[in-house]
């Protein structure tokens, strides 16, 4: 038996609506397909829903939203057996939606926040001055060098001061015990420094790892009242012949009687040009030429701001 196909549309007319009700049309399409075996025959019925958009604009945000249009319904029927298929279809696929944006891809996610930790450098110990050796006779006194210490010769000194050049702080001193009581002062109050060279042979010492500071020398402006007069100069015991130094312009101004104590008030200031002093002979010449210099308001006392002479805060909070 030869097979043929037909297929006709069935459209109903549109229901009458009032004006701004919403317009429903309904469409069936027929198609037939006849074999020698089996004859079947598919039916889809499409319904549409159109609601006018000034009726929309007039609807307020509470009202309830329209129901869904009735889904087609696609029906075959084939002699001997019979099938559904049900397919979902409705205007509202006609707008455009906007979905959400997918999460993101391996490439586009944030790398983690790395933490370093604190650059931690080597801060050498100095010898303990319990470990100073004694002896007769004159010593050398080093408070800054890759070893500092007591010492005998000067030979012995410059194999430890050499290499940091005008960095380091030696003297020679009368006795082994005035150099030993130097060099316990200066300990206690954390003015010795060993600052070995990296690629000598003193880098073999004990040291301990602190994290780096990055300081910043600030300067207090100079203040007259917070010079001491000529009055308030105290000649110490250590001061010998040729051995007073005036110190005019640092972070302390006064009479002293080693270099070690003009070397630390004069270190910081001393890389900006900042810094003057001057020796002499007697303490008779030193003390008349502090008093000049005070009467002159030539004296400039200027002190690194949280530093060991920044008299202005407390002694608690000062650095060593």
């Amino acid at each position: 038996m030869p097979s043929f196909t037909a297929s006709y549309d069935a459209s109903a007319p549109a229901t009458p609506q009032r004006r701004g009700r919403p317009t429903v049309t309904t469409t069936s399409k027929t198609r037939t397909h006849v074999t020698a075996d089996t004859l079947e025959v598919e039916t889809t019925v499409v319904t549409t829903t159109r609601t006018p958009i000034a009726r929309r604009a007039q609807e307020s945000p509470s009202s309830s939203p329209p129901s869904s249009p009735s889904p087609p319904a696609r029906a075959v029927t084939t002699s001997g057996c019979s099938s559904t298929a049900m397919s979902t279809r409705s205007s509202s696929q006609l707008t455009a939606t906007t979905a959400s944006p997918p999460p993101p891809g391996p490439s586009q996610r944030l790398p983690p926040l790395r933490v370093f930790p604190s650059q931690l450098v080597k801060v050498y110990r100095p010898i303990h001055p319990s470990r100073l050796r004694t002896w007769d006779g004159p010593a050398y006194l080093c408070t800054r060098a890759e070893v500092p210490g007591v010492y005998r010769r000067k030979r012995q000194v410059e194999a430890v001061t050499e290499a940091l050049g005008h960095m380091a702080c030696w003297e020679k001193r009368p006795s082994c015990t005035e150099a030993k009581a130097l060099y316990t002062r200066a300990y206690n109050r954390g003015e010795v420094s060993a600052t070995p060279v990296s690629t000598g042979p003193y880098t073999i010492q004990p040291y301990d790892l602190k994290p780096f500071v990055r300081k910043q020398l600030v300067f207090r402006p100079s203040d007259k009242l917070l010079i001491q007069k000529v009055e308030h100069l105290v000649k110490t015991e250590h001061m010998h012949h040729g051995k007073y130094y005036v110190v005019y312009k640092g972070e302390e101004v006064g009479v002293y009687g080693s270099w070690h104590e003009v070397f630390v008030r004069i270190e910081n200031l001393r890389k900006l040009a900042m810094s003057d002093f001057d020796r002499f002979d007697t303490w008779e010449q030193a003390e008349a030429a502090y008093k000049a210099a005070y009467d002159a308001d030539q004296l400039f006392q200027t002190p690194l701001i949280g530093g060991p002479f920044d008299t202005q805060i407390d002694p608690a909070l000062r650095s060593l």
